[in-house]
């Protein structure tokens, strides 16, 4: 039991971790008068502003080594609060962030945020203030009336 217990405390030091952190809270309110005219429906599509959510990934604990050649993989979901299914909640990338020395890929164009998580984006370095923006489809005056809400989850994995 004893060295059991040693190469266990001897893994541990290897755990690398990472830290992500975002900022929103979009809402958008829907009315009639959104319809311009009779037998009309609401428009197509709803979308936030260009820089609703921040999003930092950094290492932690710090390592400057990390934050400047870690890899790091953005996914997304969302956990429905009450949703309905025929709305299509998508997601993208609308900047590289501020003050980053490493590079960041995907996540510039539309992609659709389901329950489960998919790839968004991925950082060389740490990223700092990666804007992300929003939009909703589906919307219709069939829609019942009501107040829907999801949660939208990122997760980052550093490999």
């Amino acid at each position: 039991m004893k060295y059991l217990l040693v190469i266990l405390l001897l893994l541990s030091g290897f755990v690398r971790s990472q830290e992500i952190k975002a900022t929103s809270g979009w809402y958008q309110i829907m009315r009639v008068s959104d319809i311009e005219n009779a037998g009309n429906d609401y428009p197509l599509y709803v979308e936030s502003k260009k820089k609703e959510t921040k999003i930092s990934v950094k290492a932690f604990p710090k390592s400057k080594q990390m934050d400047l050649y870690g890899f790091f993989t953005v996914f997304v979901h969302h956990e429905p609060v009450f949703w309905d299914e025929s709305l299509e909640l998508s997601v993208r990338r609308t900047s590289k962030g501020k003050g980053k020395k490493g590079s960041i890929n995907g996540g510039e164009t539309w992609q659709q945020v389901h329950r489960f998580a998919g790839d968004f984006f991925r950082l060389v370095g740490k990223g700092k203030n990666v804007d992300v923006q929003y939009r909703i489809k589906g919307l219709s005056v069939l829609l019942p009336v009501n107040t829907y809400s999801t949660e939208v989850v990122y997760t980052v994995l550093n490999l």
